[in-house]
C-alpha cells in the first residue's frame, strides 16, 4: 500500500474528522519498508497516524505536538479509546483477515469507536488545564495496564 493510499483510506473511514472537525493534512511522510505518516490538523488538536509492517497507530495531541517525534506530547488512540469506554475494544476480528486488509478493517473499527467520542477528545485537548484535569488519571490507567499486561506473562 503507497502511502496515497493509505491517506485514501483514512479520508474514507474518517470523514467526520475533515467534514466535521476540520481537519486537513499537515504532515506527510514516508519512511522505509511500507512505513508511513501522516498527520491531520485542526483548530484544536493533531492527529497522527502511522503505518508500518507489522503494525499501525493512531495518536492524538496538542497543537503543539511534533510530528516527528510522536513519544513527545501524544496519547495513543487505542489506550485512550478504552480508558473513555470503560472497556476494552475488541480488535480479536483483525486476526482473521490478510494483512492489508487487516489495515483496513482496523481503520474502520477504530473510526465508529472514535466518532461518538470525537467531541469529547476534542474538549480533553481545549487547553493545558483540561489535560491536566484528566491526564494523571489516564497516564495511571495507561500504567496499571502494562503491569497487568506483565502480570498476566508471568
Amino acid at each position: 500500500m503507497s502511502i496515497q493510499e493509505y491517506l485514501l483510506k483514512i479520508k474514507e473511514k474518517f470523514p467526520y474528522l475533515f467534514d466535521v472537525y476540520g481537519f486537513r493534512i499537515a504532515y506527510t511522510k514516508e519512511f522505509r519498508f511500507d512505513h508511513y505518516s501522516i498527520g491531520l490538523e485542526s483548530d484544536m488538536l493533531r492527529l497522527l497516524f502511522e503505518q508500518e509492517r507489522g503494525g499501525w497507530g493512531i495518536f492524538v495531541g496538542k497543537l503543539d505536538a511534533s510530528f516527528d517525534h510522536k513519544k513527545n506530547n501524544w496519547v495513543n488512540i487505542y489506550s485512550l479509546l478504552p480508558y473513555l469506554l470503560k472497556r476494552e475494544v475488541d480488535w480479536s476480528t483483525l486476526s482473521k483477515y490478510p494483512y492489508l486488509e487487516q489495515v483496513d478493517v482496523m481503520l474502520s473499527l477504530t473510526a465508529r469507536e472514535l466518532a461518538p467520542l470525537f467531541s469529547q477528545i476534542v474538549e480533553m485537548f481545549r487547553s493545558p488545564d483540561t489535560i491536566a484535569q484528566w491526564k494523571p488519571a489516564y497516564d495511571q490507567y495507561v500504567k496499571d495496564k502494562i503491569e497487568n499486561r506483565i502480570g498476566k506473562k508471568r
